[in-house]
């Protein structure tokens, strides 16, 4: 059983106890993103998963009173405890959150850093990482072992470097065990709030929603035929050209990762100003050509040969309707057919070139099996007036335009949520 699926069966258990109720699919994304992110960077077996531990929780709990409430009203859910290695990244991840938001981030940092709550959760990575590279060590003493997670390959590739090298390898490093936190950090936030977007998006356009059903149920005529969920090997080979353009366009409108930012190493010059060595240059993806009108026409005269070469090979949005959750702008008609066109417009979550995300064909391929198995077994509602708003506490991920991190209250279906 995939953890998609797990995260599918989740909330069907909390749409059966919420009777109707509005309830929060954050912490579900959450969860399972921080399962998804583990299971790359070590072995993790489903049994040990915060999300089934959730899911074992709600499937042991009979019903939830929600009479004394209205129905607009969301439902609150009991938590299953989260393992002590995987809190602890949770807590070193959250502790960011305050250092990112204050006046004196250095200073907030190192008082933090003090508190006996966040030793604790220090010398519990250390731990676990410390651990999780001894079983390493181990798989790999006969050399026969297949890497089967991302610190198993960067095991081997030291093992491959040492023997080059003519020296015995050093896997105790600072720098593997940081590669590795790192890794976690970075893979966890970002999917979980793109995902939980991708449902505020969807509840919100219900004719979006409605179209990507029907294209995904039309790409998986064996599992309708034999009435069941396609399964993660058969969403990962699926070419459905609407759900590669739904995918594209809930990441432009997450604005998930608003800028990329890139140290100029030489004096240099940007369109006709003058960078000095040093300068810290931010990229903005998240205004203007992205999410709303050009400013203006940058002059050619400013424009280096190179920057010239490249005008073109990238479309723009048409600006009337580019701050719109349109997933059809990444859709292009050939031989009379939908194709999905990455190049219809500029992107930079990603990043580009030699620096840009190694992580993001995992990012794609998490988001695309959520969203099948969701929409496979929910229909997203409208959410109460309450809840549809756009203001979140802030989080790591920043959007450096509204503070557009979406807390999304999914309404299911009172009666059955499941379509299956």
């Amino acid at each position: 059983m995939n953890r998609s699926r797990l995260l599918s069966i989740s909330g069907t258990e909390k749409s059966r106890l919420a009777n109707g109720h509005p309830f929060s699919a954050l912490d579900d994304f959450y969860k399972a993103a921080l399962d998804a992110i583990w299971a790359v960077t070590f072995p993790l077996d489903l049994k040990d998963s915060v999300v089934n531990a959730q899911r074992n929780l709600l499937s042991g709990t009979a019903s939830i009173d929600t009479s004394s409430t209205d129905i607009d009203e969301p439902t609150s859910f009991p938590e299953a405890p989260i393992p002590d290695a995987q809190n602890s990244i949770l807590t070193l991840t959250e502790s960011l959150e305050s250092v990112m938001i204050s006046p004196t981030p250095k200073l907030t940092f190192w008082l933090i850093s003090k508190l006996p709550y966040m030793r604790k959760a220090r010398a519990a990575k250390e731990t676990m990482i410390a651990t999780e590279l001894e079983k390493a060590k181990a798989r790999f003493s006969d050399r026969k072992e297949t890497a089967r997670c991302a610190m198993d390959d960067i095991l081997r590739r030291e093992l491959i470097s040492a023997e080059k090298e003519g020296r015995e390898p050093n896997y105790n490093t600072r720098t593997i065990s940081d590669e590795l936190f790192g890794l976690l950090i970075a893979g966890h936030d970002t999917t979980s709030t793109t995902a939980t977007w991708g449902l505020k998006l969807l509840s919100d356009n219900q004719g979006v929603q409605k179209k990507l059903r029907g294209a995904i149920r039309g790409g998986f005529p064996t599992a309708i035929a034999e009435s069941r969920r396609p399964t993660a090997e058969e969403i990962s080979k699926a070419h459905i050209p609407y759900l590669d353009a739904t995918q594209e366009e809930i990441i432009r409108k997450s604005m998930t990762a608003g800028a990329i930012t890139r140290q100029a190493m030489v004096d240099t010059v940007i369109l006709g100003h003058h960078i000095p060595k040093g300068t810290n240059v931010f990229l903005m993806g998240n205004g203007p050509e992205f999410i709303e009108p050009p400013i203006g026409e940058v002059p050619e005269d400013r424009r280096s040969k190179s920057c010239r070469d490249a005008k073109g090979r990238i479309s723009s949005w048409d600006p009337s309707d580019s701050n719109l959750f349109k997933p059809e702008r990444w859709i292009t008609i050939e031989d009379g057919k939908e194709t999905f066109d990455s190049t219809s417009g500029p992107l930079l979550t990603f990043g580009l070139g030699p620096r840009g995300c190694f992580g993001r064909r995992m990012a794609y391929l998490e988001l695309k099996i959520a969203l099948v198995l969701l929409l496979w077994n929910f229909e997203l509602q409208n959410v109460p007036v309450l809840f549809a708003t756009l203001e979140l506490p802030i989080g790591i991920i920043l959007s450096l335009r509204y503070n557009d991190i979406i807390f999304i209250f999914i309404h299911i279906f009172a009666k059955a949520s499941s379509l299956s």
